[in-house]
Order: C-alpha cells, then structure tokens, then sequence
C-alpha cells in the first residue's frame, strides 16, 4: 500500500528491551489487545494500566502484567470524568512504576489524562509520553461548551506529549491540523494486523462463489453502527433470497438496543457471535464473498476519516471490501484495489452495485487480493519498534533521524514555491508542516515570494528562514500568486532543479508532502502533478462554506474537490510540475487575476503535456472567512474563466455556465416580476434549492454552522457568474484588460 504519510525508518542498531507503561481504555478490546501483545512479541518488557466496559468480552483475562483501575461506560462524561479522578488516586500507589518506564503510551483522551498526570507526580516529566488514537470522538468534534473545552484539553496535553500515533492519515488531516493546530511528531500505525500474531494459514486460491447461491455479505468486528444496521436490514429486504447478511463481532448494545430484534425477523441475516482473533479471520471471510467495510455511526467526523481493521484483515483473507467513495476507507479502497466503493450510503446504490457484480467480478478481485503478499497488511515489527527507538532519542536531532521518509528522489532536485500576502495567521505553520516527516528535505530549495503583506508574514519568515537556510524570502512586487510562482522560476531555479513543487499558504498540508508530490510526479508520466482539497473550516462560517464547496453546487463535481479517484485530468490544483515542462510552456500568464491554473493547463494540453490527479495526497483547504472576502474572491474566480475562453476561444462546461446562467434568469424574472409577480417563482425555486441544500447539510453534518452553506453557495453563484458575464462582456466590447500578461523568462 502506499503511504503517503510519515513513516518511520528503524535503527535496527538501538534495539533493546524497552520497559513499556500502556493506559488503556479497556484491557478487552480487541485493538488494545493486538499492540499490547505485539510489543511483548517484539521482546519488550510491557505491563498495562486498564479500564474495563460492560460492553467488552467480561470473561477476558489479560495474559501479561496489568492493573484495572476502574469500569467506566462509554459517552456518560460525568461519570467518566469522576473514574479519571478515582484512577488518578490510585497511580499515587504506582508512582515507582510509572519512574522506571522507558515509554508511557496512552490511548485515548481519558488516558492521556492519567498518564499524563500519573507522570507528573512520579517525578517522571523525562519518560516519553506517547498518545495512540484509533477514534475521534464525536464529543471532540461539535460546537457546544462541552466539546470545546474536552478540545482545550486534548489541545493543552498535545503540547506536552513527545509523539502522536494515528491509524488513519486522515485523523492528522481533517482533525489535528486544522482543529488542534497540531505541529509535532506523529506516526502512522494503520490498523493492521498485528506484527508476531501466529496467524493462521492464509488462503491460497480465493473460493469462488457458485452461481446459483445468494450473494454472502460479511459484516465484521465491532458492531457498533445503528445506521449500518439499518442499511443492510433494509438490503436484506430488498434482495430477498439473492442475498445473506453474516454478521461477527462485538455487539455494542448501548447503541444498538434492538439488534436481536433486528436479526430474528429476517431469516437472510445471522449473527455468529463474537471472533477469535486471528484464530477465526481466515475462515470467517472466506465464509462471504464480501465485507461491509464502512463506518458510519459518526457520519462527518470520525467514521469519515477512520481505516478499519476489516480491511486489511479481509484484503489478507482475500475478501473484497465495500466502501462509500467519499470517506477516507473508500478512499483507500480506490487507490489499494481493495475492494468497490459506491457514493453514498444507501440502499439502492448498494443494491445496484451488487446487481452489477457478477460472481467472476468477485472472484477475479478477492484471487488479486491473495496474490499480494501478506505484509501489505501486517503491521510490520519495524513501524513499531521505529516509534519505540523515535521517541527515547535523546535529541531533536536524534528524533529527526529516527523519523525520515523514503525517499525514492533526491529533494535537492526540488525547487518549492509559497506565494504570500497577509497570511501571519497561516505562514508559520505551513513551513513547518512541510519539514514534518520530510527528512532531506534540508536539501530542497524554498523560496516565498512575499506581495507586500501589511501583517508580519515577512517578519515570520524572516525568523523561520534563520533556522532552516534553504528557506528564502524574495519580493513579489506584481503581488499576483502567478507572478510570485513565475519570479520564483525566473530568479532562483538552478541547474539541479528539474521539480517544481507549489504551496498555498492558505492550507494545511500532511507530513511529508513536498516529497510525496515529487515522487508521484516521478512515478507517472506527466507534466504536470495535481492534488485532492478537502475544505474545512476554523470557524462556523467557513465549516458552512467548506461543507458547501464539496457539493455539486458548489464545485460542479470537480474531481480535485475533495474526489477519491486517481488518474489523467484536464484540471486539477497544482501541486507540482517537471520543471523543464513549466518552462516550455512559458509558466503562468500574469495577465489573469484568478484561473491562471486552468489557463496554464490548457496550454499545457496543446503541448501534449499531461496532469496526473493523484487523490492519495490530499491537503486541508481554509475558505475566506468572510462572505464579503468569498464573494472577492468568486468574483475574480469568473474573471479568470471568462479570460481563458476570449483568450483561447474555448466553449466552457456545461457546469461553468450555471452560475452566468442562473444569475441572468434570476435578474430577468426580478425584471419580468415588476408586470408579472408569477416570475418571482424562479428566484423563489433558486432560494428553497439552496435552503434544501443546506438544511441537508445540517442534518448530514449535525451542525447548525451547515446554514451558513447557503449564503455561501449564494455569494458563490452570483459572484463567479457576475465576474465571469462583466469580464466576457467587457471583451467582446473591446476594453483593455486591466493589466498585460507576462510570462517567465526563459
């Protein structure tokens, strides 16, 4: 599998047994389980502290040295809250163990407050404290009282742990970047089978299903999702005798309360009860044709950014997953073959799939599955043990060696691009993002092209340039994004520079990025490189506008809008171009106030140059934080189309015509309203589809900040098509465009 974030490189010459402290949120769970007894297997020394839920197997009995605390219950804070101060008691009595530790790991919030503690009164504040998450709780994510402050909290102990750990690349992504400001180390531990499980003996040939039985779809691991429940009761219904659901796992009955119910009233559903692991993964998937991959109990947070255990646990077995395309699992299912993906979550789309699938289909894909070899997923005991050697080094320099990508191009070929104007709020942050997980990168040459900010983001970089050399500042005195790539080009490429990588100060990027670009760009055979942006927002306004820009009302459907497919485009947002390409087609004309990308693409096709789209690396995208800086912002937008079709006398889309379109009908019925007031049904059908929009949002999202999406999607509309008709107008009248383009100089 690809992986395009952090990973680490072990140091096999500092392996030693390590005495490990784990606090963990239940002994009985299953994931908890796994890396406990991969770190025993690795040869370290682990003894754990523990909570324990009714919901979990109660019969389980840990087979290393651990210490219950407390039995808590899941979502009841208060109650919660009251066990963390009982459990902080009781670490005063393990205050010597806690001192001896080489390594604390805590997983979750709840135990990252006891150990954080537990550390702090045991004169420990020199012990590595690692934080492990699996899950974003749905309390983190929300509006109210409540989850800001659980935030301030998660916020104040990140700045004192020494690594995060994620199983999902998407968690840093669309969660701790962009809401926690999180800056430091962190890992990529994907759920994964666990390294030193004496696995049983994989499939070789993948069963195939025979033609006249039902189509056998697995649901496995924790059962804990009301609405997966309710779609795949519905299938059942539906498909009758073509289909059977085989349920195994964990049932979380605090969620759902009538799953027997459910079960005993469809003679085409089964639930076998709880799973050996990893006794039982071999024959239980081999026992379908086809897993239920998706989470979807916490739609929008969480269950979007999640990577199951399932997947990889099924692609081993060699069973296909299924997944919806817009969520990280889907995403993952699409770029690794893992499985199928449809759009959303429903049950005709699922029905139409599997009535499209035909039993070879299946078949062809679960033998491709065990064709792979069985370490693209299994956790291997280097990612563990690279993070146990990473977080006791003892120096910045140390931890920066210990924690290094790959890399198949030399990053002194790299030439790195960051336009700026006022952009204090961002700078800092974005530079640094760029050296997290990009070990080498030292070697790159970054250069921001400064438009005259009035804020201290020349001050900013000044300070950040002094500690890192390769980092430049420059002038940009034409002010333009365009211009400041171009200069960038004219003034500070050299002979060894051959990739050209572009940064936008207004994002968040992954770890890893500047290098993940170069060697997509390397691997594909293109001209250019264009990457996926997920839009969030830090406020209510912007969290309304991003959610609205991911619809088709407010991209068109644009495949670099938060899309899950790689592949050639005509469009995309650039990430990176061969440098030689970029030259030969004169880089960006400066003459346009917005839409220079497009415009370059387009020359770059007449060129027979191609654009790769790859949607595994993905950034976060911050829209303005004002409708009034949206509304600037959508107007030069149109601006910028209108120039690129007078300039090469293209018929635009069929969806950049709706805004114009729409603005215009609008206007005429206002006018035609004045002698007929039945025409003001039009603007009327206009409001209630955005109205529609976003109170579909809101429920999608569960958040009221999702209203804002249709005064978003409103300034969208009438700003784009207005630029766009006083641009294209002005053209054909003949006026002259506001400034000359010019492009670099060769």
């Amino acid at each position: 599998m690809r992986n395009s974030a952090l990973s680490i490189a072990t140091d096999t010459s500092r392996q030693k047994r390590t005495t490990i402290e784990v606090f963990g949120f239940d002994v009985a769970e299953v994931s908890q389980m796994r890396r406990i007894r991969a770190m025993i297997a690795l040869g370290h020394e682990v003894h754990s502290f523990t909570m324990r839920r009714d919901n979990m197997n109660q019969d389980f009995a840990p087979d290393w040295p651990n210490t219950h605390l407390y039995n808590t219950e899941n979502e009841k804070l208060l109650k919660r809250v009251v066990v963390i101060a009982k459990a902080i008691a009781k670490m005063a009595h393990h205050r010597d163990r806690v001192a001896a530790a080489d390594i604390i790991f805590a997983r979750n919030l709840d135990m990252l407050v006891i150990a954080w503690v537990a550390r702090l009164i045991s004169g420990a504040r020199n012990v590595p404290l690692v934080y492990e998450c699996l899950d974003i709780n749905n309390a983190l994510c929300g509006d109210g009282a409540k989850a800001r402050a659980l935030r301030w909290a998660e916020r104040k102990l990140l700045g004192d742990i020494n690594m995060l750990v994620v199983s999902s690349p998407a968690f840093i992504r669309q969660y701790f970047q962009p809401f926690q400001g999180y800056s430091g180390n962190w890992a990529l531990w994907e759920n994964k089978i666990a390294t030193g499980t004496a696995l049983p003996p994989r499939p070789v040939h993948h069963r195939a299903p025979a033609p006249e039985d039902p189509l056998k779809l697995g649901w496995v691991g924790s059962i804990r999702c009301a609405p997966s429940l309710a779609l795949l009761s519905a299938l059942a219904d539906c498909m009758g005798s073509k289909i059977e659901v085989h349920i195994h796992g964990v049932v979380h009955r605090h969620v759902l309360a009538d799953f027997e119910t459910v079960i005993a009233a469809r003679p085409n559903m089964a639930y076998h009860g709880p799973y050996t692991y990893p006794c039982d993964i071999a024959s239980m998937y081999e026992g379908v044709d086809l897993v239920w991959a998706q989470d979807l109990w916490q739609a929008d947070t969480n269950s979007d950014w999640l990577l199951p255990n399932r997947i990889y646990e099924a692609s081993w077995a060699g069973c296909p997953s299924i997944a919806v395309s817009t969520t990280e699992t889907g995403r993952r299912v699409t770029a690794d073959g893992l499985g199928w993906v449809i759009e959303c979550a429903d049950v005709g789309e699922l029905q139409r799939l599997f009535e499209r699938l035909s039993k070879a289909d299946i078949n062809r894909r679960g033998q491709a599955l065990l064709d792979r070899p069985a370490q693209n997923f299994v956790q291997s005991a280097d990612e563990i043990d690279a993070v146990i050697n990473a977080v006791q080094a003892t120096t910045p320099a140390q931890f920066q060696a210990s924690c290094t990508v790959a890399n198949s191009v030399d990053p002194s070929r790299i030439l790195v691009a960051i336009p700026t104007l006022n952009e204090e709020r961002h700078i800092e942050a974005t530079l640094d993002s760029l050296f997290k997980g990009s070990a080498g990168l030292e070697a790159a040459k970054i250069v921001v092209a400064d438009g005259g900010s009035k804020d201290a983001t020349r001050d900013i970089v000044r300070s950040f340039a002094a500690r890192r050399p390769n980092v430049h500042l420059i002038a940009n005195p034409d002010r333009l994004q365009s211009a400041a790539i171009n200069l960038v080009v004219e003034k500070h490429a050299e002979a060894q520079h051959d990739i050209l990588v572009r940064i936008d100060a207004h994002a968040h990027y992954p770890s890893g990025f500047v290098l993940a670009v170069a060697e997509s760009l390397e691997a594909h055979d293109s001209a250019a490189l264009a990457t996926v942006m997920d839009s969030a927002g830090e406020t209510c306004l912007q969290r309304g506008a991003a959610w609205a820009m991911d619809t088709k009302l407010g991209s068109g459907g644009s495949a670099h809008r938060g899309g899950t497919h790689s592949g050639y485009v005509d469009h995309g947002h650039h990430a990176g171009f061969r440098l030689d390409a970029f030259r030969r087609a004169n880089g960006y004309d400066t003459g346009f106030v917005a839409n220079e990308d497009a415009e370059l693409d387009h020359r770059l096709a007449l060129q027979n140059g191609k654009i790769w789209l790859d949607a595994t690396i993905r950034l976060t995208y911050l829209p303005r934080s004002s409708l009034g800086e949206l509304a600037r912002q959508y107007w030069r937008y149109g601006i910028g189309r209108a120039q690129t079709v007078m300039k090469h006398r293209i018929r635009p889309r069929a969806r950049q015509m709706v805004p114009p379109v729409v603005l215009l009908v609008n206007i005429a019925a206002f006018l035609l309203a004045l002698a007929r007031p039945v025409f003001l049904a039009l603007p009327v059908c206009y409001l209630l589809l955005l109205l529609v929009c976003s109170l579909s949002l809101v429920l999608r999202h569960r958040s009221v900040c999702a209203l804002w999406a249709g005064p978003a999607l409103l300034v969208m509309h009438v700003a784009w098509g207005a630029g766009f008709l006083w641009k294209y107008t002005a053209s054909r009248a003949g006026l002259p465009a506001e400034r000359p383009g010019r492009f670099i100089r060769s």
